[in-house]
């Protein structure tokens, strides 16, 4: 799985090439207290860092097969661009990362090993929209033709993957490009292709959306989860954002319509099933059909009552309200890094 080919330089970096995911990365071997790092980067694709613990368990575990590879290089890529790239560690290694973290958590976008393939897109609408902003941040300017791309631009697999979204993206009128398809699911680019007016106006829309810093919390609140609030509510704040709680709104209209109001204000929604309330279940979905990103939480003891039909979803999985607070955290930062 990895080839090293390992280079000591004068001032001691341990610099090699591995190989991983089914191209060749430069790594960078970095020792920081606790924590031993290893940063990778290729030309193409981009920036990744691993702890060497988590490093060394690729290809030895069930949690990456060789069929996630392009999730996988996509997700690496789209990170770059956004100049968040991840950095990737395993559940045990949290206490250790307390010090990285507050030194470069600017730097990164942090995330455990089993959770980085619940940020590849979920449909196809959140895969168009996340192709047309990856091409943004490429292309920012107004008429800026499109240059070489390649199958992680657009989190495809293969080139009829890429045709397929790529005459989506035509369809919806969001690119303006000359397709052609030559066989063998392969297919031709002629220019000009570039962003088109709607496509423009799609990506402007976005972004205002992006503006908000309301993240709706949708929970059980009853007495015994008033910790767990506490540690949601600061999750929320320390990662630049602020928390909606209903319960806390003062209001004279009816519940349900604020609820609502306020699904469709929030750029996120935090959905803690412990407890298994109908009510959470309710808000998670409708912020689910109006395209918002949803977080999915549950205490350990609880996670085998999840609803059938939304266990597909990666959960936190917390034992404590001090475990929940730092892997919601992570995992806000992440998911506002796919979205910037």
């Amino acid at each position: 799985m990895l080839f090293n080919n390992f280079l000591i330089t004068n001032g001691g970096v341990i610099m090699n090439t591995i190989e991983l995911f089914g191209y060749s990365w430069n790594n960078e071997n970095l020792n920081h207290g606790l924590l031993n790092i290893n940063v990778l980067t290729n030309d193409q694709i981009g920036k990744i860092v691993f702890t060497l613990n988590c490093l060394q368990t690729i290809g030895y575990d069930n949690e990456w097969q060789e069929g996630d590879y392009y999730k996988l290089l996509s997700l690496i890529h789209e990170k770059t661009i956004l100049c968040k790239p991840y950095f990737i560690y395993k559940e045990e290694e949290h206490n250790k990362l307390e010090k990285i973290r507050q030194e470069i958590s600017n730097e990164y976008t942090f995330i455990e090993k089993n959770y980085v393939l619940s940020d590849y897109p979920r449909n196809i609408i959140e895969l168009q929209r996340r192709s047309l902003l990856m091409l943004y941040r490429q292309y920012p300017r107004y008429g800026d033709f499109i240059g070489d791309t390649l199958p992680y631009d657009f989190f495809s697999e293969s080139y009829s993957d890429w045709a397929f979204v790529l005459e989506s993206m035509k369809q919806k009128h969001w690119i303006d490009v000359n397709f052609q398809r030559i066989g063998d699911g392969k297919f031709a680019i002629s220019p000009p292709f570039l962003i088109s007016e709607k496509g423009w106006f799609e990506i402007e829309k976005e972004l205002v959306m992006n503006y908000s810093k309301q993240v709706f919390v949708a929970m059980w609140f009853d007495d015994k989860m008033d910790k767990a609030a506490e540690k949601i509510e600061k999750a929320i704040k320390d990662s630049g954002l602020k928390a909606m709680i209903i319960k806390k709104k003062e209001h004279n209209n009816e519940i349900s319509g604020e609820i609502l109001y306020e699904i469709m204000n929030s750029r996120l929604i935090i959905a803690d099933v412990t407890g298994q309330r109908n009510g959470v279940y309710f808000e998670a979905g409708f912020a689910l059909g109006h395209q918002k990103s949803v977080i999915w939480s549950c205490q350990k003891d609880d996670l085998k009552n999840v609803h059938f039909d939304t266990r597909q979803y990666n959960h936190i999985v917390w034992d404590n309200e001090d475990d929940l607070y730092i892997k919601l955290k992570d995992r806000i930062l992440a998911t506002l890094s796919i979205e910037t």
